[in-house]
């Protein structure tokens, strides 16, 4: 080989070389660069709450200025949420009532306020930012479960921020009733109430159909001086009012005024709270305040929680985690009825039927939880009368909490949470005690 044709040669093999080593160092600058994320989320029923320090990128702006969008098969498109302000008191600015004060609110998002929207509205992340608006700022939030991710764009406009059109849940009202109405439930309270007496499920038809029950039954039961004193208080005597209400598309918050006073006893039960209603869910807070110990005063003390259904929900099925082969509601006490386990403590209790799907779990404060048992209350037995009520009988389900003697003196809160799964119970409910158990993880990083 000439001189000439080695020289060839070796420019051509140096030349091959730095075309392979600019390949390498592509395909390193490429593997840095993380593509756009498909969404790999599978847990929609969790409403997702932020608040301001948590969105760093959007604290501080003007609420009205605000949009949520998602990507979504190759395009942004809104989504339904709502901020919530919280005034210097600690509670919701409210927007409609009575007793509603919409101008406590400065309109901006910062503080407590809440940005909340549903997860099953996350979408894909996105490859870069053509909004539907003009930003000026703009915040890419993961929500993840640990193990999948779904994104949403919490975006400032400079002007028209786009909106969703779709509401998930409703405020009403008639003559008898305060309503929030949704496509999985309809619930009411009766006006000068504290306690529900109607609650209509989505069923088989898949359409909201009829009220199934007679009414919700939080009662007391107190005897003193070793039974000689008996008192009995059912959720008739919680006398209560709508204060004011936020009515958004994502959830209803009811600013409520109700109490049960002993004075006996010297036993409060209620106060003022803020009921949140989302489309698949109702969540209650309970005050319970005390002074004393009960035990300083009485030798029995039990509240139980539970639902007495109509003859309508006859053929739907009852189960709890420790009776978890389920029974059939038919308004007689059969065999199986009988042999329930009652005294095992547990939280939630389901029921299932074309009628619909319903669960409920109570979340008790953490100094009663090894004091004081959380037990099944069931009785199908039409014969077990147990007034007040509409219908005569018991298709009772429900919890009862034992041993309320035991109480410390003090202040406590307790939740109670009702549930609508889409699917029917005990299948659905590990999805339903996720939103309470497993908090969903929200991460915001702000765009360029």
């Amino acid at each position: 080989m000439t001189s000439r044709m080695k020289g060839k040669a070796m420019v051509g093999l140096m030349a091959a070389t730095l075309l392979a080593a600019a390949a390498l160092i592509a395909a390193a600058l490429g593997a840095g660069a993380a593509e756009p994320g498909r969404k790999t989320l599978t847990r929609g029923e969790d409403p997702v709450v932020i608040l301001p320090a948590n969105l760093k990128p959007i604290e501080g702006k003007k609420i009205k200025d605000l949009a949520v969008f998602r990507f979504n098969n190759g395009a942004f498109e809104p989504i339904p949420f709502q901020v919530d302000e919280r005034g210097a008191d600690g509670y919701f600015v409210y927007t409609s009532g009575p007793q509603a004060k919409p101008g406590a609110g400065d309109g901006e998002y910062k503080g407590k306020d809440e940005l909340v929207f549903m997860a099953w509205d996350t979408g894909d992340q996105a490859p870069g930012k053509d909004f539907p608006c003009k930003p000026k700022e703009a915040a890419e939030v993961a929500v993840s479960d640990g193990s999948g991710t779904g994104w949403v764009y919490v975006v400032e406009c400079h002007e028209n921020p786009p909106r969703s059109s779709v509401d998930y849940v409703r405020q009403e009202a008639d003559a008898a009733h305060d309503w929030v109405r949704t496509d999985r439930y309809h619930f009411a309270e009766a006006k000068g109430q504290s306690s529900f007496d109607r609650l209509c499920l989505r069923g088989a038809s898949g359409k909201v159909g009829p009220n199934l029950i007679d009414r919700l039954k939080g009662r007391g039961k107190m005897t003193a001086i070793g039974g000689l004193v008996k008192i009995d208080a059912p959720e008739s005597d919680v006398k209560g009012s709508l204060l004011a209400w936020i009515d958004g598309p994502v959830r209803v918050i009811h600013h409520m005024k109700g109490y049960l006073q002993f004075s006996i006893v010297k036993l409060n039960i209620g106060g003022e709270s803020e009921n949140l209603f989302y489309s698949n869910f109702f969540v209650t807070p309970i005050k319970f305040e005390t002074p004393v110990s009960p035990n300083s005063v009485l030798s029995s003390f039990t509240m139980r929680y539970t639902i007495d259904w109509l003859k309508i929900m006859d053929g739907s099925r009852y189960y709890d985690p420790v009776n978890n082969k389920g029974v059939t509601l038919d308004g007689k006490m059969s065999a199986d009825e009988k042999a329930l386990n009652m005294q095992q403590s547990h939280e939630w209790w389901g029921i299932s039927g074309p009628q619909g799907n319903f669960m409920v779990r109570m979340v008790l404060p953490a100094q009663w939880r090894k004091t004081i048992p959380l037990k099944t209350y069931y009785v199908d037995d039409l014969a077990a009368l147990d007034p007040p009520e509409s219908e005569p009988g018991q298709r009772c389900t429900g919890l009862m909490l034992d041993q309320m003697i035991n109480v410390a003196a003090g202040s406590y809160s307790y939740r109670l949470y009702y549930m609508v799964p889409p699917a029917a119970v005990p299948g659905s409910a590990a999805a339903m005690n996720a939103i309470i158990d497993r908090p969903l993880k929200v991460t915001a990083k702000e765009l360029d």
